[in-house]
Parts: C-alpha cells; sequence; structure tokens
C-alpha cells in the first residue's frame, strides 16, 4: 500500500504537468493571432488561426512556449533549477531553435525577446565560458 500511494501521486503531478504544458502551448497556439491587439479590437477565436503578426500557419506556438520548454527540460534532466543550465538552453533555443515548432525558425519570437537573447548571449558566453565557434557565430547575429 504504501508504494502504490506514491506511485499514484506520482501519476497524478506528471498528470498535471503534461495539462499544463498543453494548456500553455494550445493557448500560445490560440492567442498569437491576437497578439499585440487591442482588448475587443479582434475576432473572437474559437480555433486555430494562421498569426499574421509572426507569419506563421495556423497552430505554431512563440517564443512564450519555447522558452517554457528550455526551462522545463532543463529541471527534469537535472532534477534541479540551475540558471545556467536554463540560460544554455536559452542560448541553444536562439542559436539552433531548440524547443522551436520549427527547427532554425524563430520567425515568432517577439522584438523584445530578441533583444534581450542577443545581450544574453553576449553574457551568458562570458559566464559559461562557451567557446563554440558556430554558437558564438549565431548569438552575434542582429537579424536572425
Amino acid at each position: 500500500v504504501g508504494n502504490s500511494g506514491r506511485q499514484e501521486d506520482k501519476s497524478e503531478l506528471f498528470n498535471r504537468f503534461k495539462g499544463m504544458f498543453w494548456g500553455l502551448v494550445v493557448g500560445d497556439c490560440l492567442g498569437s493571432p491576437i497578439q499585440f491587439s487591442e482588448k475587443d479590437e479582434h475576432p473572437y477565436i474559437t480555433e486555430m488561426e494562421p498569426c499574421p503578426v509572426f507569419r506563421v500557419p495556423a497552430g505554431y506556438w512563440t517564443d512564450d512556449s519555447s522558452m517554457a520548454f528550455c526551462i522545463a527540460e532543463s529541471l527534469v534532466r537535472l532534477k534541479r533549477y540551475d540558471l545556467e543550465d536554463i540560460g544554455r538552453n536559452f542560448v541553444r533555443w536562439f542559436s539552433e531553435g531548440f524547443c522551436s515548432r520549427l527547427r532554425g525558425d524563430l520567425s515568432a519570437m517577439e522584438k523584445s525577446s530578441r533583444r534581450g537573447m542577443e545581450a544574453s548571449c553576449v553574457l551568458l558566453r562570458r559566464i559559461s565560458g562557451i567557446t563554440d565557434p558556430e554558437t558564438i557565430r549565431c548569438c552575434t547575429k542582429s537579424a536572425i
């Protein structure tokens, strides 16, 4: 009886995490076509629509989901919070398309995220000792 209760708790927790991420991505996909529009100045969204803001087809998530996946991947892999590792995942996302819906496509990245990542890449390279020329090249592009 002792282990079965813990197993059920783990299963319930796992299901809640899956639900949380499904909710995040579905909400991101539904909300991206009306992102940056004023309240009540957009159509009522009832299904996946293409996103004119980022010029992507219906059902594509944005940088919001990608960055959440980067955080979750680090937490699951390391089983602890490690800011530097999360930062490295962000650099991989920015430079390689890691956790993106389309590898290497950052068209759904907001300008504020892009500027922040460009600055963070420089700082992260210094902190984490990233010396890989390809990562440095990708991180220093100003128009990815």
